[in-house]
C-alpha cells in the first residue's frame, strides 16, 4: 500500500506538470481559457468520485452499488467498463477492416483482447442471466462468477496497472514536447511508433482527451481506485480508438498532426 501511495504521488506529479504545460502552451496562449475551462469541467467529477472511490476502499463510505467490491461485481461504473470495452472491441475491428497496414492485425488482436476482457468483466453474462456457477469454478473463485481473472488475487495485477498507467504518462509528456511530438510525426508510418503517433495527436485535439488520460494514469497507480481506473481507462480508449477510425478511413491528408 506504501509502495502504491508513492507511485501515485509520482504519478500525480508529473500529470501536474503535463497539465501546465498542455494548458498553457508556448505561443499557443489564445487556447489556454478553453483548456483550462476543460479542465476544471471534466476534472472536478473526475477528483469528486476518485475521492468517493477512496472513502469507499477504505470502509468510510458503503458505496458498493456504484464501485462494486472485490466479492462481487455490479453498479454503473462496472456496467460502464463492460460497455467501452465492448465498445472499444467493435471499434478495433472497423479499424482492423479499413486499416490497409500489417496494424490491422494488431487491431484485430485488440479486439479480441477487449471483448475477452468485457466477457470476463461480465462473468460471460451471468450478472444478466444469473446462473449458477458450476460448484469447482466457484470454490475457488473469489466472487464466485464464471470468470477466470477472480482466480487470483486481484493485487497481482497492480503492476501492469502502474506499467499501464505510467506509459500513459509518457505519451501525455510526448504530446506536449514539441521534439518528441515532431520526432513520432517524422515517423507516423512505422508500426507501432505509428499508433503512440496517433495517439499523441488525438490528445492534442480532443477537448477531453488529456485530462482524461492523464486521470487515468494516476488512478492506476493505487488499489484504492481499481474499478474506477478500469472504467477511465476504457472509455480513454474507445474515444480515442474512435479518432483513429476517423483517421484510417478519411481521405489522405485530411488528417494533419496537432501542433
Amino acid at each position: 500500500m506504501l509502495f502504491q501511495t508513492v507511485l501515485f504521488c509520482i504519478a500525480a506529479a508529473f500529470a501536474a506538470i503535463i497539465s501546465i504545460r498542455f494548458i498553457f502552451p508556448r505561443g499557443l496562449e489564445a487556447t489556454s481559457v478553453d483548456r483550462l475551462s476543460i479542465f476544471i469541467i471534466a476534472g472536478a467529477p473526475i477528483a469528486v468520485l476518485a475521492v468517493l472511490s477512496a472513502l469507499h476502499a477504505r470502509g468510510s463510505l458503503e458505496l458498493a452499488w456504484l464501485f462494486s467490491t472485490e466479492e462481487t461485481d455490479a453498479g454503473p461504473i462496472e456496467y460502464g467498463t463492460v460497455l467501452f470495452f465492448l465498445m472499444a472491441c467493435g471499434l478495433s475491428f472497423l479499424i482492423a477492416r479499413a486499416d490497409q497496414t500489417m496494424m490491422r492485425f494488431a487491431y484485430i488482436g485488440l479486439g479480441a483482447a477487449c471483448f475477452l476482457i468485457a466477457g470476463e468483466e461480465l462473468s460471460w453474462g451471468q450478472w444478466i442471466f444469473h446462473w449458477e456457477t458450476p460448484e469447482a469454478l466457484a470454490e475457488v473463485n473469489l466472487q464466485q462468477e464464471t470468470n477466470i481473472h477472480n482466480l487470483v488475487n486481484p493485487r497481482l495485477y497492480d503492476p501492469i496497472y502502474a506499467v499501464a498507467g505510467f506509459a500513459l504518462i509518457a505519451m501525455c509528456a510526448a504530446s506536449v514536447l514539441g521534439g518528441a511530438r515532431r520526432w513520432l510525426s517524422a515517423r507516423a508510418d512505422m508500426p507501432v511508433i505509428g499508433e503512440i503517433a496517433a495517439f499523441t495527436d488525438w490528445l492534442g485535439v480532443a477537448r477531453f482527451g488529456m485530462v482524461l488520460t492523464l486521470s487515468t494514469a494516476v488512478l492506476l497507480q493505487h488499489e484504492s481506485f481499481e474499478e474506477y481506473s478500469e472504467v477511465m481507462l476504457s472509455l480513454t480508449l474507445a474515444l480515442f480508438l474512435m479518432h483513429r477510425l476517423r483517421m484510417v478511413s478519411a481521405p489522405a491528408g485530411q488528417f494533419a498532426p496537432a501542433e
